[in-house]
């Protein structure tokens, strides 16, 4: 990490930011700290947030947040740790957190991929009995003066349960939608979120598809990373009609070459149900067992049908599998690769990539783990039902990555 990062980490971290809510009331906006009581608070809060009325697993009910290690305070201890001692070597994330009278009301994290130079804006959480008064949006300017400083690409998912948020990222915090991901993961409560749902006579059986969310995508470009786009971007067809909408909505455009199909051999490759962790922490960008998602990188060295069948394994049961694959020449053959073992392109992230000085495009391949499960969806989808999910400007994208997950199954429905 360069010495002007640190500097630049190092004041965000130490900064205290004080702001005035509705009312008069006072939060102040400071990291997380790594007592583990504020750390136990902190599980409460985002479990009793999501749990949506029922009573938090850290109490003893069973209200879960959809992400695992957020159902574990020793492990955002472990995280606080890194950031209160200023461990920029094991720093990847920025814990904002606002405290009213001491005790925490709200919650947001910045997570870090240092080596492409990205960030992603978590999702924020505030304490229902605090909602209504500002605090979020005073939260969201901490973290958004943060991120303009650190000068990276900053992504964001934002799900279909709350289209309020999609308009947020696309319009005021200008993060242009690139992809859309079906069906990425399970809400623990989503049993819960029904329930209150259709108390308010609000249709749901889309968005909580067999329990599970899918996702829009979102991007930010700071830093001039757009001047540094490598111009050669090089994709089969199958993608081609993903990365034109994508295109269109960003204003600073390159050439594009080396679009059409390649031939790839085949060759022995990793058998990823057999990995040890050490190795397999080469390949994994995280395993989640309570959303049931498996994101991996580096792909070529892996035996795809190995990593499907350690997914749906009877001890692991993941229903998302998510990879993210270059545009260079040489990836033209893991990009077709992926689409002949049931793969489809969900999202075309420009820049998203560090090559050098250089930032090169990426692109998010998926594949459910249950086709069934896709093909029911797809049904209830057919015709405006995807209107009901995401906003007007991100449709075309829904659109086109729901076009691409027909093609890769042979519906034609």
């Amino acid at each position: 990490m360069k010495s002007k990062l640190r500097q630049i980490l190092g004041n965000i971290i130490s900064n205290e930011v004080s702001a005035d809510l509705r009312g008069g009331e006072k939060v102040i906006i400071s990291q997380l700290s790594d007592n583990l009581e504020e750390c136990i608070a902190m599980t409460e809060m985002y479990q009793q947030i999501w749990s949506c009325g029922d009573v938090p697993e850290i109490s003893g009910g069973t209200g879960k947040y959809f992400i695992s290690s957020v159902n574990n305070p020793d492990r955002i201890k472990e995280f606080a740790e890194s950031i209160v001692t200023y461990d920029f070597d094991n720093l990847n994330m920025l814990w904002f957190v606002g405290r009213l009278k001491g005790s925490i009301i709200n919650a947001g994290a910045l997570m870090f991929d240092h080596n492409n130079e990205r960030l992603e804006k978590g999702r924020a959480a505030t304490h229902p009995d605090h909602e209504g008064k500002g605090a979020y949006g005073k939260l969201s300017k901490v973290q958004k003066d943060a991120w303009e400083r650190i000068g990276y690409v900053v992504e964001s998912e934002t799900n279909t349960m709350h289209k309020k948020t999609q308009k947020v990222c696309e319009e005021d915090l200008g993060m242009p939608s690139v992809g859309f991901l079906p069906l990425k993961y399970e809400i623990p409560s989503a049993d819960q979120w029904i329930k209150k749902q259709e108390l308010k006579g609000l249709s749901v059986e889309l968005i909580y598809f067999d329990k599970r969310v899918s996702v829009v995508k979102n991007i930010l470009f700071t830093g001039g990373h757009l001047n540094k786009r490598i111009p050669e971007t090089y994709i089969i067809d199958e993608i081609k009609g993903l990365q034109d909408i994508v295109d269109s909505k960003i204003s600073t455009l390159t050439i594009k070459n080396g679009t059409g199909s390649e031939e790839y051999t085949s060759e022995e490759r990793l058998d990823y149900s057999t990995l040890g962790l050490g190795k397999k922490e080469l390949y994994t960008v995280d395993d989640d067992d309570t959303c049931k998602w498996l994101k991996l990188r580096n792909s070529k060295d892996l035996d795809l049908e190995s990593v499907k069948a350690y997914a749906k394994s009877q001890d692991i049961v993941r229903k998302y599998i998510e990879i993210e694959v270059g545009t260079s020449e040489e990836d033209l053959k893991e990009q077709r690769r992926l689409i002949d073992h049931g793969f489809f392109p969900t999202a075309y992230i420009p820049v998203y990539g560090k090559k050098g000085d250089y930032r090169e495009d990426r692109i998010l391949m998926s594949h459910l783990v249950n086709p069934q499960e896709l093909i029911n969806y797809l049904e209830k989808i057919n015709g405006n039902n995807l209107e009901k999910l995401v906003i007007s400007s991100v449709l075309p994208i829904a659109k086109e990555v729901i076009s691409n997950a027909k093609k890769s199954l042979g519906y034609s429905s």
